[in-house]
C-alpha cells in the first residue's frame, strides 16, 4: 500500500488528512531506517512535525459544504417525520431518520418520484452547495426541480458565495393549461399533446 501512495497519489492531505495516516507511519520507519546521523533524524523529525504546527485554511467552497452539511441537521430536526426531503445529498437528511429521496434519482425515474409524492406528509426540497457547480448532475437535477415543481422558498443563506436554499414543495399542477393531475404528465405526454 506504500508504494501505491508513493507512486500514484497525485493531491494533498489537506483537505482528508485520514489517509496521511496509512503513509506516514511507513514513511517515518523508512525515514529511521535510511537515516544514521542525528542530524539527518532531526530533519526528518522537523519535517513529520511542521505540518501539523501550521494553520489549515479552507477554501470557499469546502466552508459552504460545512455550512450546507450543518444547515442541513439543523433543517432536518425541524421538519416531521412524515415528510419527505428532496435533495441532491439525501444521505444528510436519512442520517437524522427523516425520509428523504436523491433529486438527482427524482429526475431520471420521475414514475418513482410521483409515487414517493402521493405518500403522506410535506415535501420539501433541499438545493444543497453541490447544486451551484454548474453543468454537473446535481446541477441539472436541481434545474429540473426549480422548472417541473411548484416551490416555496422557506430559508436560503449565501455562504462563501455559494446558495443554500430549503423549498417546500407545493404539490399544484405545473401545466395548468393541459390539466394535467400529476406535475410529471407534462414531460410523459408532451409529444402526444403537440
Amino acid at each position: 500500500m506504500f508504494g501505491a501512495y508513493i507512486l500514484f497519489y497525485a493531491g494533498g492531505f489537506d483537505l482528508n488528512p485520514r489517509y496521511s495516516i496509512q503513509f506516514l507511519a511507513p514513511l517515518a520507519v523508512v525515514a529511521a531506517s535510511a537515516l544514521t546521523r542525528p542530524v539527518f533524524i532531526a530533519g526528518a523529525i522537523l519535517s513529520l512535525v511542521l505540518p501539523y504546527t501550521l494553520p489549515m485554511e479552507f477554501t470557499g467552497y469546502l466552508q459552504a459544504l460545512a455550512a450546507d452539511h450543518r444547515l442541513s441537521v439543523q433543517f432536518a430536526s425541524q421538519i416531521g417525520a412524515s415528510d419527505l426531503v428532496l435533495s441532491t445529498e439525501p444521505q444528510i437528511f436519512l442520517n437524522q431518520g427523516r425520509r428523504a429521496v436523491d433529486a438527482a434519482f427524482a429526475f431520471e425515474r420521475r414514475d418513482k418520484l410521483d409515487e414517493v409524492m402521493r405518500k403522506p406528509g410535506k415535501i420539501w426540497y433541499h438545493a444543497g452547495a453541490t447544486t451551484n457547480l454548474v453543468e454537473t448532475r446535481e446541477w441539472r437535477a436541481d434545474q429540473w426541480v426549480k422548472s417541473n415543481l411548484e416551490l416555496h422558498l422557506i430559508d436560503s443563506r449565501e455562504v462563501a458565495g455559494t446558495k443554500i436554499a430549503f423549498y417546500e414543495v407545493l404539490l399544484k399542477l405545473v401545466d395548468r393549461k393541459a390539466g394535467l393531475r400529476s406535475p410529471f404528465e407534462g414531460d410523459r405526454n408532451r409529444s402526444e399533446r403537440r
